[in-house]
């Protein structure tokens, strides 16, 4: 049993009642041999094979067995919040999601079958390994995606530099279902970046010998994502995106905006454009 403690802040976690925590700043991880009454139940589960990027609840399950062995490994302290059933989840390689439904307490996997793989944390920027007999306990408020070990990305261009048209930019390799699972954000994510910096440089080349500056506040972009925001903080987005994604159910509708009070400081066309668009939505300012 080891504890892996990560090097940024804690986090504040709004839980669905409202109440307000910091996150843990560590995680508990060791291992235990999977009893075989578990690990030949774990064999059975049926999932859907064509979805893959999904986190699947298989259902609850009591094995006193399991449960008890688990117990000791955890220690007395942890044990006692050891629920009396484990629930299935099944994953061939996860999004980023959080399991914030369970609120206020932490959240433990158990590996009980499987290929290897790695739970990350992208918070932190902590990778913990999930083999078989793996177990891990962490905050359930911590985005955390099931990742494939074996995937390896070598940059062949750094960072800033020219590249010229029709060249390779980075090499992935892998295993083909996490590769393919990814790859079209990635394509997505690396196309769009690359034709703003292309564009960019065209503008600060236009500008060499120069005066001028090149500076980039999109008023439009920036005031449409300021008020996507606000709505995504009101209405719980990520919280029950998260709960849904893990199996879990909705836990509320959030708040209206409707009736508040935006402040806006500063002039200028941000916060022309920002006070035009709060109107649809019935905000005082």
């Amino acid at each position: 049993m080891r504890w892996i403690y990560a090097s940024v802040p804690a986090a504040v976690c709004l839980s669905s009642d409202g109440a307000r925590r910091a996150s843990a700043t560590c995680l508990l991880a060791g291992s235990l041999a999977v009893p075989g009454a578990l690990r030949e139940a774990a064999t059975t589960i049926a999932f859907d094979d064509a979805a893959p990027g999904r986190v699947v609840s298989g259902g609850t399950f009591g094995l006193p067995e399991a449960h008890a062995a688990l117990a000791v490994d955890l220690g007395p302290a942890l044990a006692r919040g050891l629920r009396r059933s484990f629930e299935w989840y099944v994953c061939r390689g996860a999004f980023f999601h959080n399991d914030a439904h369970y609120g206020g307490v932490l959240f433990g996997a158990w590996c009980a079958a499987g290929p290897r793989r790695e739970i990350a944390f992208s918070r932190p920027g902590l990778r913990v390994p999930a083999a078989p007999g793996d177990w891990l306990v962490f905050d359930p408020f911590e985005p955390h995606a099931v990742l494939d070990p074996g995937a390896t990305v070598e940059a062949l261009s750094a960072d800033g530099q020219v590249a010229p048209a029709g060249s390779a930019l980075a090499r992935v390799s892998g295993n083909a279902r996490a590769v393919l699972t990814a790859e079209r954000t990635a394509l997505n994510l690396l196309g769009r970046l690359c034709g703003i910096a292309t564009l960019t440089q065209d503008y600060v080349d236009a500008v060499q010998g120069t005066k001028a500056r090149i500076t980039d506040t999109r008023k439009t972009t920036t005031s449409e994502l300021t008020m996507a925001l606000m709505l995504a903080l009101n209405r719980r987005l990520v919280v029950e995106a998260g709960s849904l994604n893990s199996g879990g159910w909705q836990k509320g509708l959030g708040r209206d905006l409707a009736g508040l009070t935006l402040g806006l400081i500063g002039l200028g066309h941000l916060r022309a454009l920002c006070q035009r668009r709060r109107q649809p939505a019935g905000q005082r300012l």
